[in-house]
């Protein structure tokens, strides 16, 4: 909460709307991104190519290539693990960007567009959209569930990343951060 409150104060000052003297937000450090990088997970390119290429030679359970391809989409694409189980009931528009109810904010009728600029995203989805995962669990009580079986993909594909759902948001924040984008158009992508 602070971080939110600290940027929109740095952001009044960069408007003028507020003077830059006595900036109670000087020395805050947010976060423990800062104070305990190594338990940020998240993946790079490479690490999705090995898991992409498992998910295509390996012989493996329909669930767990269901789980991975969604998984893949997630890091490619911010998507939560409540709105990545959901994704056979989503559609693309005619610009060929996603469309979505985001299931955390459903409630307010709230409607996201993820964008799909380029040919992994592309892959990604379409290849989650061949897989569907049969259920009627909740994104709650089913996050267990894709947890253990992304492990046992992670362990096949041979990374040393401990992967659960929520790297697939990091993974998107990593990337975010290596094209330099600034902090308030991130948050705008990650939702």
């Amino acid at each position: 909460a602070l971080s939110f409150v600290q940027m929109v104060y740095n952001y009044a000052i960069e408007k003028k709307i507020l003077p830059k003297e006595n900036n109670p937000f000087d020395d805050f450090q947010i976060g423990s991104y800062e104070q305990h990088a190594e338990k940020v997970k998240f993946l790079e390119i490479n690490d999705l190519d090995k898991l992409e290429n498992t998910l295509r030679t390996k012989d493996l359970s329909p669930d767990i290539i269901a789980i991975g391809w969604r998984f893949l989409s997630m890091c490619v694409s911010g998507l939560r693990i409540s709105d990545a189980l959901q994704l056979n009931d989503y559609e693309f528009n005619d610009a060929g960007n996603l469309v979505i109810t985001p299931y955390k904010t459903r409630h307010y009728g709230n409607i996201a567009t993820v964008p799909v600029t380029s040919d992994r995203q592309r892959r990604y989805f379409e290849m989650t959209l061949q897989h569907p995962i049969i259920t009627n669990a909740t994104p709650k009580s089913f996050r267990t569930t894709f947890n253990n079986k992304l492990k046992i993909l992670g362990a096949i594909a041979g990374l040393g990343t401990d992967l659960h759902s929520h790297v697939g948001r990091h993974t998107l924040g990593g990337f975010i951060v290596d094209a330099n984008i600034d902090n308030r158009s991130a948050m705008s992508i990650l939702g």
